[in-house]
């Protein structure tokens, strides 16, 4: 019954969960792991074998476990920390029966943590009910801390299982309105066939959103709009801002000879980034500039673009959402000799020592897609 012994069992200490087969190692530690959530069960685990081993631990270790004190896990803090874990789940199930199926132990067994929880506190944390539970005043001031703590024993969890290089988890990504629609959700199900353990959460913005402060993993935008030293931006397409209009508007309207003949004309604006408004071109060497003004504006380039192909004005918009359009026939491009430079369309992540997986597989994808400036034909 030496420790040696038990390390000479199969696939012992290689992971947590293979300590667990070790009926020697369950025997001796009276490990009751019904009562520890995966996280703090693999904590419990190396901590008793720390502790059997020493501050140098070496599986040729010889001490006898039957010789040493303390031989069951029995942490407090530990104890309570999984206790908290039980109460998040109870609040959020709507009632202890649920919670129970939900995290495979039994009704009494959920109960008395959430009792011996309430002792710890010295409070009442839930109100018992003939169907569910509800909170106390006390417990809905302590499940929002509780919560939080959760969230982060789940954000620990996936970090941890995502060391096996396997990526997984859901991904929450940004992206701007035009792209994601004309671009990135046409080739989503290419990339979720390649990582069918990856699910992906997508909001469509054009705002420019704090990854770090929202929780994103990353945002597809335009290059030019993030320049914060904490944000990684690698460009995955090239890009530029062409004026065009169909055909309908050039033959009710007439043709801008001039670059400064539009502002003479109906022009889409966009109404949520600062300065896009101002059309800007260097034409025959000069720097000329206007001001785009209409009756019709729009909080994304996505709008300004259907309201363009609806032959409401003029528009400047990027090229990997007209380039098919003009070529079919169904707008015209304006100043051929102009184009807004500068506007390569990039995937923004925050800056990580150790990125996941999920997320790194993610930019792989895009910049394999996307590279060389390979746009998708847009509907």
């Amino acid at each position: 019954d030496s420790f040696a012994d038990v390390m000479k069992c199969r696939n012992c200490f290689q992971t947590p969960s293979s300590v667990l087969n070790c009926p020697k190692f369950m025997r001796e530690v009276e490990v009751d792991i019904s009562r520890f959530p995966s996280v703090l069960l693999h904590c419990a685990i190396y901590a008793a074998l720390h502790k059997w081993m020493g501050s140098d631990p070496n599986p040729t270790n010889s001490l006898r476990i039957g010789a040493l004190p303390n031989r069951k896990v029995c942490c407090r803090a530990m104890d309570v920390s999984s206790q908290m874990l039980v109460f998040v789940k109870v609040v959020e199930m709507g009632s202890i029966s649920a919670a129970s199926r939900s995290s495979g132990q039994t009704p009494s067994a959920v109960s008395k943590q959430i009792r011996h929880l309430e002792s710890h506190v010295g409070h009442r944390l839930l109100h018992r009910k003939r169907v569910g539970v509800s909170l106390t005043e006390e417990g809905r001031e302590f499940y929002e801390k509780c919560r939080v703590m959760a969230e982060k024993f789940t954000e620990a969890e996936e970090h941890i299982l995502s060391f096996n290089g396997q990526p997984k988890g859901t991904l929450r990504v940004s992206s701007s309105v035009a792209f994601g629609k004309s671009q990135l959700i046409t080739v989503l199900p290419e990339f979720l066939d390649l990582y069918p353990e990856i699910s992906v959460s997508l909001e469509l913005t054009d705002r420019q959103v704090d990854l770090g402060e929202e929780g994103f993993d990353a945002a597809l935008t335009f290059a030019e709009q993030y320049s914060n030293p904490n944000y990684i931006s690698k460009k995955i397409m090239k890009n530029e801002r062409i004026l065009c209009a169909t055909p309908a508007f050039l033959k009710r309207h007439g043709s801008p000879e001039t670059f400064g003949d539009l502002a003479r004309f109906n022009c889409l604006r966009t109404s949520n980034v600062i300065g896009r408004n101002a059309w800007q071109a260097i034409l025959n060497g000069e720097t000329q500039t206007v001001d785009a003004t209409g009756n019709f504006e729009g909080n994304s380039a996505h709008a300004v673009y259907l309201a363009a192909l609806s032959g409401l004005g003029i528009a400047r918009l990027s090229t990997y959402l007209v380039e098919e359009k003009i070529k079919k026939g169904q707008l015209v491009r304006l100043f051929p000799e102009y184009a807004q430079e500068h506007a390569d369309i990039a995937v923004v992540f925050t800056e990580k020592r150790n990125l996941p997986p999920k997320i790194r597989v993610f930019v792989d994808f895009l910049v394999s897609r996307f590279s060389g400036g390979r746009a998708l034909r847009s509907a």
